[in-house]
């Protein structure tokens, strides 16, 4: 029905548009007559309008035009009507009810974020209005604070002030302390001479006496005693027999030249006899033994040491004190009571290493068989010819053994290129970064463990010299001198040592097949500690702080000593060494070890010392470390 309606109306609308000047009549349209038509009195008719059949023609074609387009509309009027009947089946009431409980839901949500917000402004008000007390009553403290602040501003510069003093108090109380101990060692060195010097001279004068008596000549015009002239003796050691002749006694004498002397008189004493020479002459022979001494280590004074500790310190323009030269450093030994300022320079053959190395350099000490040394480091002095073994599958281990028949030290180092053959001097390489050095003097028994502990390390021997009766008692220690390394299990060991004095000390050394981290992988364990380890953080491979075993291992980051104040990173330190991390058990190592992955597949070790004074000295070193 609606369409057919729409059909009727477009169909008059598209008459009414097309045809403009016809009309309805008689059930069909017929052409009406325009307003001119009409007055003119021309109605319609072929003579106003002309060919009927042509506009009926054209007429057509605009009809037909026009129900092509109604029956366009007529699609879309179709296409709204089902889009209406879709809405309507969309808006039943079971979507609606949905619709509702959506529309309810979202209600009861608004509302709690309402409740939520005005809760939150509530707070917030509160929260200002406590801001604006507390604003209040600093307000009224800030007078008191600032007074307060100037006096802690006071107070600091004060402080800093005393500080300042008391460093310098402590610097010069260092020094008065090293000079009381250098007069103290001189006086007891001195008197210790004196006292071996007396009783060496006591023997000799027992020993002057008893030859004077046997040889001893009366004076001249003096008469024997009166004895037997056939057994009076005569001048040369021979005898007048009974038919007065000189006869040669006991073992055959030579002959007196010149005339026999009368009897009953003492010749005068030959020329070539010096009575009163002869005591001077065994004091003379005698002398060189007193003042002479085995190998040992010296300290910067000269004097020997049962051991001490050297820590070069880096280059630091910025701090005066250690000198844009890199050749200062820190000294310890048992006396010392921590750590020093060293009285020379490390180039300086007055220096604690340069006073003990130069009986390296003694041509008598190195070239007769009463001495043996082993020189070995990981990277050699630049004018050495390169090994046949490479120098990466040898222990990273720097040191010098020098000895005697009775004792001798054993230097520990990081160095590199260190020490030189011909002469002592000190490596350019070495100026930057800091170094560390521990020297200790060992009875002549002790060298068979040190050769073990060499073995295991597997060093690198650039100088070596053990001969004769050293290879014959320290066995080992000639093999390590070759570089013959340990060829069967255990690849790790661990052994006591005591010093010339008597100090304790542990050694600890593994070979490469080891594998494993010496500080992470046993140190710690064998000294039932946690540790701080120094080493050099710049290689490659670095291990971190491990924190995975019972005792936990710390590389330490920053470092600093207290007297003179110089800090310093790791980064420019070379020295190897660890601490425990308490007092208790207070161990301190000096090693030659970094902790990297390349140097779990290389031999080394530490010499570890428990000493409450070189603890403390190691452990106020560590200003930072990383953690775990």
């Amino acid at each position: 029905m609606g369409s057919k309606w729409l059909l009727s109306n477009l169909w008059n609308v598209a008459l009414a548009t097309v045809t403009g000047g016809w009309r309805l009549a008689g059930g069909g349209y017929v052409p009406s007559a325009t307003p001119r038509q009409q007055k003119d009195g021309c109605h319609v008719s072929a003579a106003c309008y002309g060919s009927t059949a042509e506009e009926n023609a054209r007429l057509r074609e605009l009809i037909a035009e026009e129900l092509a387009r109604a029956e366009r509309w007529q699609g879309h009027y179709e296409a709204l009507l089902e889009r209406q009947t879709w809405l309507r089946a969309q808006l039943r009431p079971q979507s609606l009810s949905a619709l509702e409980q959506a529309a309810r839901a979202l209600r009861e949500q608004l509302e709690e974020a309402l409740g939520a917000m005005r809760e939150q402004q509530e707070q917030s008000r509160q929260r200002q209005h406590r801001i604006h007390r507390r604003e209040k009553e600093n307000q009224r403290l800030a007078g008191p604070i600032q007074e307060l602040e100037g006096k802690v501003s006071e107070q600091r510069e004060s402080e800093k002030t005393h500080k300042q003093a008391l460093q310098q108090l402590l610097v010069q109380g260092d020094e008065l302390q090293r000079q009381l101990w250098d007069m103290e060692t001189k006086h007891q060195a001195r008197a210790n001479r004196i006292k071996e010097t007396q009783q060496h001279v006591e023997e000799l004068s027992r020993t002057i006496q008893e030859l004077s008596r046997r040889t001893q000549v009366p004076e001249r015009g003096a008469t024997w005693p009166p004895k037997d002239p056939a057994r009076q003796p005569a001048v040369g050691g021979e005898s007048v027999g009974s038919d007065g002749e000189a006869a040669a006694s006991g073992g055959g004498g030579v002959r007196a030249k010149g005339p026999t002397p009368p009897q009953g008189t003492v010749p005068a004493a030959p020329a070539w006899w010096p009575p009163r020479m002869l005591p001077l002459f065994l004091l003379a022979v005698a002398l060189p033994h007193v003042a002479g001494g085995g190998i040992s280590c010296y300290d910067d004074a000269g004097q020997p040491v049962d051991w001490f500790l050297a820590y070069k310190l880096p280059r630091s323009r910025a701090q005066a004190w250690s000198g844009p030269l890199g050749l200062r450093y820190m000294y310890q030994d048992a006396r010392s009571g921590g750590w020093v300022p060293g009285r020379a320079l490390m180039n300086s053959t007055q220096s604690a290493v340069g006073r003990t190395l130069l009986q390296l350099y003694q041509g008598v000490s190195r070239r007769t068989e009463d001495t043996a040394y082993i020189l070995y480091n990981d990277q050699p002095p630049k004018n050495i010819p390169p090994s046949p073994s490479s120098s990466s599958s040898r222990g990273h281990t720097k040191g010098v053994v020098l000895l005697d028949r009775h004792q001798g030290f054993w230097l520990r180092h990081s160095t590199p290129h260190f020490p030189p053959l011909a002469a002592y001097a000190w490596p350019h390489s070495a100026l930057h970064n800091g170094q560390s050095f521990l020297c200790v003097t060992f009875p002549y028994a002790q060298f068979k463990q040190i050769g073990m502990q060499l073995r295991l390390a597997d060093p690198l021997v650039y100088e070596s010299r053990v001969q004769g009766a050293f290879a014959q008692d320290l066995p080992d220690l000639c093999l390590a001198s070759k570089m013959q390394h340990v060829r069967e299990p255990p690849w790790n060991r661990s052994v006591a040592l005591t010093s010339l004095g008597g100090r304790p000390f542990l050694s600890l050394a593994k070979f490469r097949l080891f594998q494993d981290d010496l500080y992470s992988g046993w140190l710690a364990q064998v000294l039932s500690s946690d540790l701080y380890v120094q080493f050099w953080p710049n290689s490659r491979g670095v291990l971190p702080s491990n924190c995975s075993g019972l005792y936990r291992v710390y590389n330490v980051q920053d470092l600093g000593f207290p007297a003179p104040q110089l800090n310093f990173s790791a980064t420019v330190d070379h020295s190897k060494w660890c601490v425990s991390t308490e007092s208790a058990p207070g161990w301190a190592c000096v090693g030659d070890m970094n902790r990297n992955v390349a140097e779990e597949q290389r031999g080394g070790g530490a010499l570890c010392q428990q000493d409450p004074a070189v603890w403390k000295s190691y452990y106020t070193l560590v200003q930072s470390y990383s953690k775990c």
